[in-house]
């Protein structure tokens, strides 16, 4: 993650952040989906993170080609 741009991460740098913390001992919760924890090590809960973290890099690099 680049220092100055908490939002502008791209899907890898997402999916290493969140097994950095998990090593750390905190157990991500994705809040808009009723408080379920996100287990990474289920692949089916790994592929849903990958897939949503693919999606907002997407959104946010159509923002950033769109003329202002």
């Amino acid at each position: 993650m680049q220092a100055g741009q908490p939002g502008a991460i791209d899907a890898a740098d997402l999916l290493a952040f969140v097994e950095r913390i998990r090593t750390k001992g905190c157990e991500p919760v994705i809040l808009s989906m009723s408080g379920q924890k996100l287990d990474i090590g289920s692949p089916t809960s790994k592929l849903v993170l990958s897939m949503l973290a693919a999606v907002a890099e997407f959104e946010r690099d159509l923002m950033l080609e769109r003329p202002a």
